[in-house]
């Protein structure tokens, strides 16, 4: 934790600065004289620098936790604007996946929390819903209201999870493993480990119903009244 704290900054700025590089690259009206074997090579390149930095973000935020100094910054926000924009910037993925998401035009619930962790805990299991769906299959998410909490749902129609693993595949670096199928997005296995903590320093719970061939369906609920406070830990360095 120590080591990952001191490092963050030397960790992030070469990925970052490859990763725009990159882009320079691919924006660069002469990146036309390059043929197909070149691109393949640059996608490639920028696949791997992302995936990277993800793995990165993802240790970061998981020290960060460990260590007590993640910041909330809670504020009254519309629960269904933040999961609307999960959903579009992951269509694209769905899409290449062949898979159908789709937010269901239910609820517009105001929830006092961080939107900016909602987002990023919404974003790990949308795109781990679609990670684990085959060609053909579907994502859905929606949002509610009952007994005094505010939810959010998850369903897939993906490869599903045994009953035994249910609890292991919160535990970090635990991804869930299939004898016939391959997702084609890498992880780093630490998603569903930091989600579950963001979930709960935010006074919330995480529940999943799954089962093998059946896909599974996440569940994050939230009281209507916060239980944790904006000023719960000390400021990230």
């Amino acid at each position: 934790t120590a080591f990952l704290s001191s490092m963050s900054h030397e960790l992030r700025t070469p990925l970052h600065s490859i990763s725009g590089f990159l882009e320079l690259l691919f924006e660069d009206p002469e990146s036309e004289d390059l043929n197909e074997r070149q691109r393949r090579f640059l996608g490639n390149i920028a696949s791997s620098t992302q995936h990277l930095i993800r793995v990165v973000n993802d240790v970061l935020d998981l020290s960060r936790i460990s260590a007590g100094r993640l910041r909330l910054n809670l504020e009254q926000f519309d629960l269904h604007g933040v999961a609307e924009a999960v959903v579009t910037s992951l269509l694209p993925i769905a899409r290449d996946q062949d898979v159908d998401l789709t937010l269901l035009q239910t609820a517009h619930p105001s929830l006092i929390a961080d939107p900016e962790r909602i987002r990023q805990i919404l974003t790990n299991l949308v795109s781990n819903a679609i990670k684990y769906t085959p060609a053909g299959g579907r994502v859905t998410v929606m949002l509610g209201q009952a007994e005094e909490r505010i939810f959010a749902e998850v369903e897939d129609t993906g490869i599903g999870i045994c009953e035994e693993d249910l609890e292991r595949i919160f535990g970090e670096f635990e991804q869930v493993h299939h004898p016939t199928f391959r997702p084609k997005l890498r992880g780093s296995g630490l998603g569903l480990a930091i989600t579950r903590k963001l979930v709960e320093m935010q006074g919330g719970r995480i529940e999943v119903e799954s089962a093998p061939g059946k896909g599974s369906r996440f569940r994050i609920s939230f009281p209507v009244e916060p239980r944790t406070s904006p000023d719960a830990a000390p400021p990230e360095e």
